[in-house]
Order: C-alpha cells, then sequence, then structure tokens
C-alpha cells in the first residue's frame, strides 16, 4: 500500500530504499510537480492517477497542503550491505552516484571465438619404429 506511513515506514524500519523513492514520487505528486503517478508507482500499486488520493493515504490534509516530510531517510540497514536496486519516481532505473568497477578479461580475444586449439599429428614411438 502506498500510504505515506507504510512506505515511510519500510524506508526508515526496514532499510527499503525502493519505498524512499516511491515516497518521494507521491511527495512530489501530491504537491503538484508531476502531473502523473510516477511510472513505478502505478506498476508496483497497481494504481492509476485518478485512483490514488493524496489525502486518504496521508500525504496531504483536506486543503491539499503536503503534512508529510518531503522525504525520509533510510534506516537499520545491514552494515556493509548497499540497499537493493531502485527505480527512479520516472519508472526508469536509478543514476549510480558512483561508478562499478569494469572487468577487463586479462587476455586479448582478436578475431574468432577467442579460443583456439591447435592440433598437431602425434605418432607414437611404435608407429615411428615401423
Amino acid at each position: 500500500m502506498p500510504s505515506s506511513a507504510a512506505l515511510s515506514m519500510e524506508a526508515t524500519n526496514f532499510c527499503n530504499a525502493q519505498a524512499q523513492v516511491d515516497y518521494a514520487g507521491l511527495v512530489l505528486y501530491c504537491e503538484g510537480k508531476t502531473p502523473a503517478l510516477p511510472l513505478s508507482i502505478s506498476t508496483t500499486y497497481q494504481t492509476e492517477s485518478n485512483q490514488f488520493s493524496c489525502q486518504v493515504f496521508g500525504y496531504t490534509n483536506s486543503s491539499n497542503q503536503l503534512i508529510v516530510p518531503q522525504t525520509v531517510t533510510l534506516g537499520n540497514c545491514p552494515t556493509g550491505v548497499a540497499p537493493a536496486p531502485v527505480t527512479a519516481p520516472s519508472g526508469a532505473p536509478a543514476v549510480k552516484t558512483s561508478a562499478a568497477p569494469t572487468f577487463r578479461f586479462p587476455f586479448p580475444l582478436g578475431k574468432g571465438s577467442g579460443v583456439r586449439f591447435l592440433a598437431a599429428a602425434v605418432t607414437s614411438n611404435a608407429e615411428k619404429a615401423a
């Protein structure tokens, strides 16, 4: 459920980075800063803009004023473990803030499959003697 309380709890108590992103996307939507629900919200919760009520889900009051913080902080994350990958509010993959290390194969492959077997005719000593 995309309520402000549920998403906030998921982010702060269970280190759920997707809940953090969804929360921020819904805040932007409820503030009128995005014209439609973010794609990640529509997909995850099977909800369309005309079915979502900012007031019912606890983001705004009866005057449509935001009543929740604009962001929530990830909390209770295990040390040394990165949160799960997230989807940006637009539905696109989130942009990485640091580049992942690149592994390069240590041997040049050249043309073809990169694996070549060189075969030579092998004769046994018995065949050489004959």
